[in-house]
């Protein structure tokens, strides 16, 4: 699944003029800027074992609901109407018996936004990766989403599934995906890759004496 996001800087191109990047983190190297909500979680990253390769991990440390805070901040108003997507796996194979996995927050200078992209029962404990998603639109989160947007200062992930302190969630593809450029399916990705690099080769010959 990994693949179809880290091929996004070749297909990015194919989009029409205007088209506005994805915030993307799928932690190929590094933890990319994510953090945890200290006393409550603390964030490891992992080489490996993600969907696919590396991922970050939170682990309960105290009272109260652990979660990972992102580094995109400032104005985000090209996402709005867009898509906000992530993995996650449940690492301690706990079952989960608290529900407020999944709660993202949105915080700004006008306000915040929340929305359970999980619900009751989740991260399930079948040591699978599973995709949780929510279109950016006001009927969705609230009439007030777009001002937030245009001057963000938090989005988080709530990541609490277990009332205790014995859990461990994993996250991974986090994204901020806008209307004008989704994050293709597999299929379609392979497609648009082979066009794009069929196209730099035309463009190739073309300037070749």
């Amino acid at each position: 699944m990994k693949s179809r996001y880290a091929a996004l800087a070749l297909t990015g191109a194919l989009f029409a003029s205007g088209a506005h990047a994805n915030l993307l983190s799928t932690f190929d190297s590094n933890a990319e800027g994510w953090t945890a909500n200290t006393p409550e979680g603390s964030l490891a990253y992992s080489t490996a074992g993600g969907n696919t390769g590396g991922y970050i991990q939170l682990s309960d440390g105290a009272n109260g609901d652990m979660g990972a805070i992102a580094p995109w901040t400032g104005n985000l108003s090209a996402y709005l109407g867009g898509t906000l997507s992530f993995d996650a796996l449940n690492v301690s194979n706990l079952t989960p018996d608290w529900g407020n996995f999944g709660i993202v927050t949105i915080s700004g200078l006008a306000g915040s936004v929340t929305r359970n992209l999980a619900g009751s029962g989740f991260p399930l404990n079948d040591s699978s990766w599973h995709s949780f998603s929510a279109n950016l639109t006001s009927d969705i989160w609230g009439a007030n989403l777009a001002a937030i947007l245009a001057d963000v200062s938090s989005i988080s992930i709530t990541t609490e599934f277990y009332n205790g302190v014995e859990e461990t969630a994993g996250l991974d593809n986090i994204a901020l995906a806008s209307v004008s450029t989704p994050i293709p399916e597999p299929g379609s990705l392979a497609l648009l890759a082979t066009a794009g690099l069929a196209g730099l080769m035309a463009s190739r010959r073309r300037r070749q004496p």
